[in-house]
């Protein structure tokens, strides 16, 4: 029988390491070591690179719809000559001879304009121009305040030159304009919408159903009688997603109907049913009320402008 005993060596832990020391100098030091350490940094470099373009490329596309939206950075100068910024998303149906439905989107506190891109997006894809604002201190707006960055009337001055400068272009059809507005934007967006007849707003918060039904307890600050007023009288279309899952249906529907009671224009609108629009775009008195779990719902929107 052939002896095998010199093939079975047994290699000490110290002998290992010193293989691997040598392996390691050779593939850092030696030339053909060197060179193969190049071509692999090389090719993880171009790997990364085409990654890259490539991600950038699915970004510019989603953004864009594809190039069929043109976004926009706007930038205006509002109270007391603070520069303040927003984005403008144009689809590609917005012409001056063709004008366009307007979505008017307000963020919450701590966020800027970026926060509302999966709604300016979906709006702008069915043929919406959206305009999203930076509040002042949020986003690329200056932070020169002159009663507090969350106030109502400090975001409400941001808005106001937003909504003017939108009134303004030609390829916007001021008589279909929506205002949206989530957490502490809301206030911004149903002010706005009040004070300049928007044909209806979209507000998505988690205490909807109080600010809306009664909205002077959410707005007891200095100089916001005038919205308070406003919204206590706005008949226009109303679109409400609600974030607290503590409150029934009924409650939330009861909410919405103590909003609706009394108000002209509202006559004969009983809401009942979450997720049902009930009235019309037509009338000035469509109302929609919407739970975290429905909120795809949002979409349907876009239909009856």
């Amino acid at each position: 029988m052939k002896d095998t005993s010199s093939n079975n060596k047994v290699i000490s832990g110290a002998e290992k390491d010193q293989l691997m020391d040598a392996k390691l100098r050779e593939n850092f030091t030696s030339p053909e070591g060197k060179a193969k350490r190049k071509k692999g940094i090389r090719m993880f470099f171009c790997i990364m690179l085409c990654a890259t373009l490539l991600c950038s490329l699915i970004n510019w596309g989603i953004i864009t719809g594809w190039g069929n939206i043109k976004v926009q950075r706007l930038t205006l100068s509002g109270h007391n000559g603070d520069q303040i910024s927003g984005l403008l998303y144009i689809p590609k149906n917005a012409t001056n001879d063709t004008p366009a439905p307007l979505l008017f989107n307000c963020h919450g506190n701590a966020g800027n304009a970026r926060n509302h891109e999966s709604w300016a997006m979906e709006f702008s894809r069915r043929g919406f121009v959206v305009i999203s604002i930076d509040h002042l201190g949020a986003g690329n707006s200056e932070n020169h305040v002159y009663t507090g960055n969350t106030s109502l009337p400090s975001m409400v001055s941001v808005a106001e030159a937003f909504y003017q400068h939108a009134l303004s272009l030609p390829y916007v059809d001021t008589d279909n304009i929506l205002t949206a507005g989530h957490s502490m934007g809301a206030g911004t967006a149903s002010s706005i919408a009040v004070k300049y007849n928007a044909k209806g707003f979209m507000l998505a918060s988690g205490d909807i159903g109080s600010f809306v039904a009664k909205p002077i307890e959410g707005f007891i600050a200095e100089g916001t009688d005038e919205y308070v007023e406003g919204l206590k009288n706005y008949s226009g279309n109303v679109f409400l997603v609600f974030g607290d899952v503590e409150r029934p249906e009924e409650v939330l529907c009861g909410n919405i109907m103590e909003y609706l009671d009394g108000r002209p224009g509202y006559e004969g609108v009983e809401y009942t049913q979450i997720g049902q629009i009930l009235g019309s775009f037509e009338q000035g008195n469509a109302v929609c009320v919407l739970s975290s779990c429905v909120i795809p719902h949002l979409r349907r929107v876009g239909n009856h402008l």
